[in-house]
């Protein structure tokens, strides 16, 4: 199968890499516009206000109600779920303040 060249056609986004379809085999080109995913979020390392670090690698939806999700993973051995378990938060809960202004996550 022949790849286009999207950088030529698509500014501002960095090509990322090659990427297989895990069922079809199809061969597609991935592209980022950087750290910024929204408004709201970047990809990227965060500390919990607990103090343990996570990678957030992106957003999704919920299908039901279409509310955004962010898609992250511990970098830390969890007992239960493994290594680099995998995580998803509603976006307003992943951006939420304690009773003391303290952030949920901050990005580091």
């Amino acid at each position: 199968m022949e790849l286009c060249n999207l950088e030529e056609t698509i500014t501002g986004l960095e090509f990322i890499g090659i990427a297989k379809h895990s069922e079809s085999g199809e061969e597609f080109q991935v592209y980022s516009n950087g750290s910024q995913i929204d408004e709201d979020i970047r990809l990227g390392f965060y500390k919990h206000k607990k103090g343990k670090f996570y990678e957030v690698l992106g957003t999704t939806f919920n299908p039901e109600n279409n509310e955004k999700l962010v898609v992250y993973k511990g970098l830390y051995l969890d007992e239960k779920r493994g290594l680099e378990a995998l995580w998803v938060r509603p976006l307003k809960m992943f951006l939420d303040k304690d009773e003391h202004s303290i952030p949920r996550f901050r990005y580091v």
